[in-house]
């Protein structure tokens, strides 16, 4: 089984949620499951006496667009980073679907399989390579020099305070063997600013946090340094490291 939604903003709620999981867990529908059978289990993130009940529905699919916008301001010429985000759709979803039950504030249940593959095409392929283009590594863009990765390795995303003050880039995750792990980030810290240069934000600024940090990262060469100030526990400190000197073609 796969489960989500619980609003674990609530002791109460965790503890109702937990509770209903390991009753489903010891229930005959799922005894009867067979592979490669599994349930997907969204629970509605609201308080326990607003369930409005389990329902048996269907999965709801494509409900996401994306949306392209540039990160940051970049001169003519130069090479531009673009962000994809994602946007949800969840008034499309059909009425007997997973989204449209959580809408109603019901638990919904999916029956799912986990074999998605197609034989038939799977024998032909196989049967006939020649039908799929090889791979071969494309030749450098004429007029660009190798570059030299960072590796910064966490996962981040903009820092907000009680106001909504974008102020830092928050570390959501550090990633092991990446240069936020050699330089002792930890999740929950958040950089304020990236070689002298502040990361917090106007409220009417068009620019957030993590987009002005990635827009001057990539901008650094090989064998520079990166020196960060962040906060942990409400202490400020400085950490850093050196972007690898050998560059990557």
């Amino acid at each position: 089984m796969a489960i989500s939604g619980v609003e674990d903003d609530d002791p109460e709620a965790v503890r109702a949620a937990v509770q209903w999981v390991v009753a489903l867990v010891r229930s005959e529908a799922v005894r009867a499951l067979q592979p490669p059978q599994y349930l997907t289990v969204s629970l509605p993130q609201v308080m326990p006496a607003d369930v409005a009940g389990v329902e048996v529905v269907t999965r709801a699919r494509g409900l996401m667009s994306g949306v392209a916008s540039p990160v940051g301001d970049v001169s003519a010429g130069e090479l531009q980073t673009w962000r994809l985000n994602l946007v949800s759709h969840p008034e499309a979803a059909p009425a007997d679907s997973d989204v449209a039950a959580n809408r109603l504030r019901a638990i919904a249940v999916v029956p799912m399989r986990v074999d998605e593959s197609d034989p038939d095409l799977l024998a032909l392929l196989r049967a006939d390579p020649a039908l799929l283009p090889e791979w071969s590594a494309p030749e450098p863009i004429a007029g660009t020099e190798p570059t030299c990765r960072s590796g910064f390795g966490a996962v981040i995303d903009d820092a907000e305070d009680e106001s909504g003050r974008e102020w830092g880039v928050l570390i959501e995750e550090v990633l092991a063997g990446g240069k936020s792990d050699e330089a002792g980030l930890r999740a929950g810290d958040v950089i304020v600013s990236l070689n002298g240069v502040g990361l917090a934000v106007a409220r009417t600024s068009r620019e957030d946090p993590d987009d002005r940090f990635l827009t001057l990262i990539t901008k650094l060469g090989c064998g520079d340094a990166v020196t960060m100030e962040y906060v942990r526990d409400g202490e400020r400190r400085q950490t850093g490291f050196r972007i690898p000197e050998a560059p990557i073609h």
